[in-house]
């Protein structure tokens, strides 16, 4: 027969394993989260999250199908904002709702290409199909520099660099780029709004 102090014992242990396996499922690990969970658990993200919610891509992000995304931080907006004075208003204003759609689309490829797979390809020069399409204005080129794997946009404004690779997340992963990649027909409307 067992002791009550045993039987006390035995419980205390299958509570508090219950304990934590319902905390674990309550709270999982910002890794095992989607692109966006991933995405907002980072302030240094702060801006594309809120780009991403403004845009209604939160739930294309966060859906089953393999992503790839290059993600520029905060910084990277700042930057562009610099460089581009009423940039940031001019995408985030309603009316310009497809435009932000098409430069959010033009930072993420479909499938998920980890960096020994980008680098290989960034030796070959390749250039990548994103969401935008195939087409020219679509794509990015990868390339390496100084041993860093380098993605240009099709616009032909910036060479970002990748910063901190193969962050996972439940459907893709995330590279860290330090500049806003843009599409050619954005730099084309920019260019035509006066403001580039």
């Amino acid at each position: 027969m067992t002791s009550p102090r045993k039987l006390v014992a035995v419980l205390a242990v299958a509570v508090m394993g219950a304990v934590l396996a319902a905390s674990a499922t309550a709270r999982p690990s910002a890794e095992m989260g989607t692109i966006v969970d991933v995405a907002a658990g980072n302030k240094s993200f702060s801006t594309l999250v809120s780009l991403v919610k403004a845009g209604g891509l939160a739930g294309a992000l966060s859906g089953d199908a393999k992503l790839t995304v290059f993600a520029p931080t905060n910084a990277a907006f700042k930057a562009l904002e610099k460089e581009v004075p009423g940039v940031t208003a001019a995408l985030t204003d309603p009316a310009n709702k497809a435009l932000l759609v098409q430069v959010l689309k033009h930072h993420v490829v479909a499938g998920e290409v980890r960096s020994p797979a980008a680098i290989a390809a960034a030796k070959k020069k390749a250039m990548v199909p994103t969401l935008l399409g195939k087409n020219t204005n679509g794509k990015l080129a990868l390339t390496l520099a100084g041993g860093k794997l380098k993605v240009a946009d099709s616009a032909g404004i910036h060479k970002a660099t990748v910063t901190k690779a193969d962050i996972g997340a439940s459907n893709g992963v995330i590279h860290v780029i330090d500049k806003v990649l843009v599409p050619k027909k954005v730099a084309a409307a920019l260019k035509k709004a006066g403001l580039i």
